[in-house]
């Protein structure tokens, strides 16, 4: 996904791309609920789109390392 001010761009990836990605993004809801939203290249990238979400929307957003 590519983030353009408020507008989410879904984009479609090679496999290639998807070797390369190291980390999930997942939001947690007060009741509990898990819903993924996205996964980064990188722990510093993360960091930044976790931020970024939680300054946008409030609530928990967790970051996971992907198994290798």
């Amino acid at each position: 996904v590519t983030i353009e001010g408020e507008d989410w761009v879904w984009q479609i990836v090679d496999h290639e791309v998807l070797e390369m990605l190291s980390h999930r993004l997942v939001f947690q809801s007060d009741v509990g609920s898990r819903r993924e939203i996205l996964m980064t290249a990188g722990l510093e990238t993360a960091v930044s789109a976790a931020s970024k979400i939680v300054e946008l929307d409030g609530g928990c957003v967790l970051i996971e390392t992907l198994e290798p």
